[in-house]
């Protein structure tokens, strides 16, 4: 199994606005409380997406991925803090439309 932070929108560009906010928001967050920023830094492709870009582009990067690493289990997380509900509904609505159907018959 290998787990990932996941951002799709309709387009690369459009999803790199989103991580660029989330990455700032985190960031923001982390440094408030108090955590080193060196340590912050290990810790922001956790909180601003591992995984980003338009379906084409997710698909390419999840499939590569599996294919890497052998991994036969996805762990997703669509929801991250910084991210607005709406923009984390049309993550996993992507997902499902666009992506899920492809890995789901890709084999490593």
């Amino acid at each position: 199994m290998t787990t990932a932070s996941i951002i799709i929108a309709p387009t690369d560009r459009e999803a790199m606005e989103i991580q660029e906010r989330a990455k700032a928001s985190a960031w923001e967050t982390m440094i408030a409380r108090g955590m080193p920023e060196a340590e912050a830094q290990r810790y922001m492709p956790l909180f601003g997406g591992g995984v980003v870009g338009s379906p084409q582009m997710v698909l390419d990067r999840l499939a590569g991925g599996l294919q890497m690493t052998g991994a036969r289990r996805l762990n997703l997380v669509f929801r991250l803090r910084s991210i607005p509900k709406e923009e984390s509904r049309q993550s996993m609505h992507l997902f499902a439309e666009e992506v899920m159907p492809h890995l789901r018959h890709f084999s490593v």
